[in-house]
């Protein structure tokens, strides 16, 4: 079975993927300022930055073990 190109010619077709490739880009970028803002919070407040990544590992640990703990069978 063969497929047709038909829909994928076209200056639309060239113009939406201009646009995603712009979007992709801002997005790359906006992921970068986000990093580097989360970067120069941790260096202003590292106790704090250490406590939520605690928190959130504790947190994560409990939630796994008590997913890993429930009884995978049905029993009546």
């Amino acid at each position: 079975m063969a497929t047709s190109t038909a829909t994928l010619e076209g200056p639309e077709t060239h113009d939406a993927a201009e646009r995603a490739v712009e979007k992709m880009r801002e997005s790359i970028e906006q992921a970068a300022h986000v990093r580097d803002e989360v970067i120069e919070r941790t260096k202003q407040e590292p106790l704090k930055a250490l406590a939520v990544a605690l928190g959130v590992g504790l947190a994560m640990g409990a939630l796994l073990g008590w997913t890993w703990r429930r009884p995978t069978t049905l029993t009546h």
